[in-house]
């Protein structure tokens, strides 16, 4: 789901407790979602979102594409797409599948899902993986293909194409505690990291 209004996205995904890597995990996984803010109360669902106050008291539809929205909120369109594949394998809404595209497709939803924990704030550098592993075993069950590091075993070469590009307020930088290897993008502590498409 990628929120339609900037009102509700900045209330929502601005919100401090939405920078907590378990909380991303838990608003993909989950399939129905009640935000309280201080000012309305939102659901969310895979079929759309309702809000209780005024004007904005409509469904608002999905949306698929990730293009103007914060990358925070790329999870939940990924989410939507593993829901589709789960109920639908190779159906209609997966035609990508069958012309080839879907590892490009694949390829981009996972570059979302691994920019918005890069960005997430976690106790220990080393809770990464632990905190999207639910993610990881949803897709690893759906797709058949196995998680190692932070990347996919099927499109490994793909995956390892990552940078990391940092502010001039943050620092990329690699620890000295091991819980991942040089080459996958866990082992950056700092900077956003983004996979190369």
């Amino acid at each position: 789901m990628i929120w339609d209004d900037p009102t509700r996205l900045n209330e929502v995904e601005g919100a401090p407790l939405s920078t907590r890597g378990w909380v991303v995990q838990e608003g993909f996984l989950a399939t129905r979602v009640v935000d309280y803010t201080s000012n309305r109360i939102l659901w969310e669902c895979l079929g759309g979102a309702h809000c209780e106050v005024g004007l904005s008291s409509r469904i608002v539809p999905i949306r698929t594409d990730n293009t103007g929205f914060a990358k925070t909120t790329a999870y939940k369109s990924s989410r939507l797409e593993v829901e589709c594949y789960k109920t639908n394998p190779g159906g209609p809404h997966y035609r990508a599948i069958d012309t080839g595209n879907f590892v490009f497709h694949f390829h981009q939803q996972w570059g979302h899902i691994v920019s918005t924990y890069m960005s997430c704030n976690l106790t220990k550098p080393s809770d990464r993986f632990l905190a999207m592993s639910g993610i990881a075993k949803s897709i690893q069950e759906t797709g058949g293909d196995t998680h190692i590091a932070g990347l996919w075993k099927n499109i490994f070469h793909v995956d390892l194409a990552w940078e990391s590009s940092v502010s001039p307020s943050a620092k990329a930088k690699r620890v000295n505690d091991f819980y991942a290897p040089t080459w996958s993008w866990a082992s950056i502590v700092g900077g956003d990291v983004r996979l190369v498409l």
